[in-house]
């Protein structure tokens, strides 16, 4: 009798110790995945932005320039050639204008009522470039001639691409 009693405690302990040993595998797995599944998310999400490289331009045309008179920056920006599945990802533009070692960002989509920044044409609704099209965009207020503009795509979800896409270091005079 007493040995059925050990052999039982034996086989209780070893019940025990798989269960304990499972629980301790799903609870490591649980954990890591909490830091892999966004790790993950962040990274792809990130290679979204590359499908707008050299897609998305400042046009440096008659339509890019300042006019000091007026403290008004014209810029024109075309998007160009986007695969027809991610053009619909690009919701907005983020224009950044640098000026005497200090920047100020626009952000243009059909939501934003900056009144600094219109369309060419008066226009307060802004409008993004769909593929293969060209929008003018009017900021007043820019006090000197800019050093650079940038511009970045604005995604659905409101994700801000961090890099420039395109970046013009020379304005020319309206």
């Amino acid at each position: 009798m007493v040995s059925n009693i050990s052999h039982s405690k034996i086989a209780q302990a070893d019940i025990v110790s798989t269960i304990l040993l499972v629980l301790l595998t799903i609870v490591a797995t649980v954990i890591l995945m909490s830091f892999v599944i966004p790790f993950v998310k962040n990274q792809i999400s990130k290679t979204e932005c590359f499908d707008f490289n050299g897609k998305i331009e400042i046009k440096n045309s008659d339509f890019t320039c300042y006019d000091s008179a007026t403290k008004k920056l014209t810029i024109q920006i075309g998007v160009n050639d986007v695969d027809k599945k991610k053009i619909d990802l690009l919701t907005g533009l983020r224009i950044t204008v640098m000026n005497n070692g200090s920047s100020e960002s626009f952000e243009v989509n059909s939501s934003n009522v900056n009144p600094r920044i219109v369309m060419y044409n008066g226009a307060s609704t802004l409008l993004v470039p769909k593929n293969n099209e060209e929008k003018t965009y009017n900021i007043t207020n820019i006090n000197s001639k800019p050093s650079s503009i940038s511009v970045y795509p604005i995604l659905s979800g409101t994700k801000s691409c961090s890099d420039a896409i395109n970046q013009v270091n020379e304005v020319d005079d309206c």
